[in-house]
């Protein structure tokens, strides 16, 4: 004879196994959330794409666009960024970036443009920018927001 008392744990223990693996593998799944990233650093280089310390604009920029969220850029510094090597890659994705007010971007004679947004929802603002050859920002993304920014060449 079978004991029923059994039966009952049995799957009650199965139940609590497949609930907690599929819990488990949520927790695991990488989602596509909003990052802020810090420039720390006035200098300009080549990126590589690691925004941790010594956070280049240009850096960020690429770490946004990395990233599938909507990400922020902030400044933890302030003063002259001077671009030489060329203008920064396309944001292709829905990216805030905020000067506030206390950065000039210095752009090279032989910088042909410095922003280009070709994604969606791109806000600019508070920015400085001097010295490029033809545009300071060159809009291509739909929904661009640009505000509280100078453009001189």
């Amino acid at each position: 004879m079978k004991d029923s008392r059994l039966f009952p744990l049995v799957f009650r223990f199965l139940g609590l196994t497949a609930f907690t693996f599929c819990v488990g593998l949520l927790w695991a799944i990488p989602s596509s959330l909003a990052a802020t990233y810090t420039v720390d650093t006035l200098t300009d280089e080549a990126s590589d794409s690691e925004c941790v310390v010594d956070t280049t604009l240009r850096e960020a920029i690429d770490c946004a666009n990395a990233n599938s969220g909507a990400d922020t850029i902030v400044f933890g510094v302030s003063g002259t960024i001077a671009v030489t090597i060329a203008g920064f890659s396309p944001i292709t994705g829905q990216t805030d970036i905020d000067g506030n007010g206390a950065i000039t971007i210095a752009a090279d004679a032989s910088v042909t443009q410095v922003f280009n947004p070709t994604g969606s929802n791109v806000t600019i603002r508070g920015f400085t920018i001097t010295g490029f050859s033809q545009c300071g920002i060159s809009i291509v993304a739909s929904n661009a927001t640009i505000g509280g920014t100078d453009t001189t060449d």
